[in-house]
């Protein structure tokens, strides 16, 4: 089931250091980046770097360099620009590893080792075996219900891979279930929790089997039940109480705090005409203040790449016009000939992880949906 030719070993070597990498601290971030690039490198270089475009990539990159120039003196200029290359540019080379694996088994065995390497990583951090390499001081006040580590996106997009391409579900796929939820739980994410546990919902039931759906969301009812007194028992009332928002996500501190600071920093992005049609450019950041009530010393103005939200991101950069391309873009996927779990997996993972983060923009999970789509749109005008 795991045996890869050299050319599955250097996608593997690709998708691992993609993933796993995300959060690394400062220095190791950029070893392993320098690492990426050279065996990006060696991989093109046995494919004569024939590059396999496609047409909405040929649309973005011209438009993009407008406001490339447009931001340029914004104060996160060339960190801004650091993460869009890399989204870019993964973006590219997932398309051609899509292109070019016939076999859809290649690709599920490569992230399902991936996710092994991920809940690996979480269950020693959380039983302190070995030090974690992955946290930043940025979030230390979250250490006693977070645990820094790998990207957990990995976990949701093996689900996503049995639905676009029609795969009968095995036990690869239910053993990433448990393994992934394990990660999650243990990263303490109520974004990727949710996330995770509607793509594999959906991924398994049969939509237009009534029985099924109510079936398995029974399952998943009397499962919550069960597993509630242990998690009791087990997890720090910090945790505890983040599982609880799940009972009214409105009133979270979570969904509070992101609408605060949209609020807060709204107005001051869309100061005038110019800056709501067009936006501030690559590199602007937004400047927060933030009053922590549980960590009262660390209440003060901060300064953001940007709040947590992926569609002001889109908007203080390109404004009305880019924000508008880029929904559009995403919405034209449901008009095209794919199987409808592909197209809502792929809406709700666009939909809650900008209304929740900016990490559809942040790092490289969305390339890797985007491109595993528009391989399978070939034959579409997309």
């Amino acid at each position: 089931m795991f045996k890869f030719r050299s050319e599955n070993l250097l996608q593997f070597f690709i998708i691992f250091i993609s993933f796993a990498t995300f959060t690394l601290k400062y220095t190791l971030y950029w070893s392993f980046l320098g690492l990426f690039l050279i065996i990006v490198f060696i991989y093109l270089f046995k494919h004569k770097f024939k590059l396999k475009l496609f047409r909405t990539f040929l649309f973005i990159i011209p438009v993009y360099i407008i406001f490339l120039i447009k931001g340029i003196g914004n104060p996160a200029f060339l960190q801004d620009f650091r993460i869009n290359f890399i989204w870019l540019f993964s973006l590219l080379i997932f398309y051609q590893f899509a292109k070019r694996n016939e076999n859809s088994a290649t690709l599920i065995n490569i992230v399902f080792i991936v996710n092994v390497y991920i809940v690996i990583i979480y269950s020693l951090f959380y039983f302190k075996i070995i030090p974690n390499f992955y946290e930043t001081e940025k979030l230390a006040a979250y250490q006693d219900y977070r645990i820094i580590g790998p990207a957990l996106c990995p976990t949701f997009i093996l689900p996503f891979l049995y639905a676009v391409y029609n795969r009968k579900r095995d036990k690869v796929y239910y053993i990433n279930f448990f393994i992934g939820l394990v990660a999650v739980l243990l990263n303490g994410s109520l974004q990727y929790l949710s996330t995770f546990i509607i793509i594999y919902f959906i991924s398994y039931i049969q939509l237009n089997n009534l029985n099924k759906i109510l079936k398995v969301f029974g399952g998943i009812v009397i499962l919550s039940f069960i597993l509630f007194p242990i998690a009791k028992n087990s997890l720090s009332e910090k945790k505890l109480s983040k599982i609880n928002e799940l009972t009214k996500p409105l009133e979270s501190k979570t969904v509070q705090t992101r609408i605060n600071d949209f609020k807060y920093i709204y107005p001051k992005a869309a100061d005038n005409m110019n800056h709501i049609l067009l936006g501030h450019g690559v590199g602007v950041n937004s400047v927060i203040f933030r009053e922590n009530k549980d960590y009262p010393s660390l209440s003060k103005y901060r300064t953001f790449l940007e709040i947590d939200n992926g569609f002001f991101y889109i908007f203080h950069r390109f404004g009305v016009v880019g924000l508008f391309i880029v929904i559009l873009l995403h919405v034209n996927v449901l008009f095209k000939k794919i199987n409808i779990k592909t197209k809502l997996i792929f809406i709700i993972f666009f939909l809650i992880s900008n209304l929740l983060s900016y990490h559809y923009w942040g790092n490289v999970s969305a390339p890797f949906f985007i491109a595993i789509i528009i391989d399978r749109l070939k034959k579409s005008n997309f």
